[in-house]
């Protein structure tokens, strides 16, 4: 069916520039080569097996998006800053949605993290564009981790999780406050996330502001 209606969202130039870092940054953290351009937006490659790329539309239109989901590959992921209820009808019936979320952003600044729980060690790994936290418990066992990739304008937390078992302790505050202390170290000082349901109330604690809703489906064969 043709849908008909108009598009009255803004995406403002705050919006599309911090897409831009997050694309930028997440590059960095999962290693991948760098973005190439499409119309509005980037191809990024990705190793996740439930994908098979994805293109960012960090300056969305119905257009752009009409134009992008045509001959893609089975598992490619599309997403951008907009309203799922405005943005998903708009995609074809062989595209399944993705997760809600959202695009978050703060202004970093050095924080002292809070002290662990007994039994509880952190080890930070670093390079000039990537950061990882990893928290363990008393049996030297996952129980928080986290990591950044540092663009050239804004630093991206990426997969940042807390297992079960470990929460409501405090550690994603300390795993967040770890990546947010070392990015400022690489000379970065704005930071974008695509947060999760179960991670937006953690990083809203922390200073963080949702700057738009998360759109974005993956291709299926039919």
């Amino acid at each position: 069916m043709e849908i008909t209606e108009e598009i009255t969202e803004e995406i403002t130039e705050e919006i599309t520039e911090a897409i831009d870092g997050w694309v930028d940054g997440w590059a960095h953290s999962r290693g991948v080569p760098r973005p190439s351009p499409v119309g509005g937006g980037w191809f990024l490659d990705s190793s996740a097996p439930e994908e098979n790329g994805r293109i960012v539309l960090s300056a969305p239109t119905p257009e752009r998006l009409a134009k992008v989901v045509v001959g893609q590959p089975e598992r490619r992921l599309v997403k951008f800053p907009g309203d799922p209820e405005v943005w998903l009808p708009r995609f074809p019936s062989a595209w399944v949605p993705e997760h809600a979320g959202w695009f978050m952003t703060r202004d970093l600044e050095p924080t002292t993290p809070p002290a662990l729980p007994d039994g509880y060690t952190c080890e930070i790994e670093s390079t000039d564009t990537l950061v990882r936290v990893r928290i363990s418990d008393r049996h030297n066992e996952v129980a928080a981790r986290g990591q950044l990739g540092a663009g050239s304008t804004y630093a991206a937390p990426d997969r940042i999780v807390t297992e079960q078992g470990h929460q409501r302790l405090g550690l994603g505050t300390v795993v967040m406050a770890e990546l947010g202390n070392r990015a400022l170290e690489l000379g970065v000082r704005r930071a974008v996330l695509a947060g999760t349901a179960d991670g937006r109330a953690l990083y809203e604690r922390l200073g963080w502001r949702v700057i738009a809703a998360m759109s974005g489906a993956y291709c299926r064969s039919d």
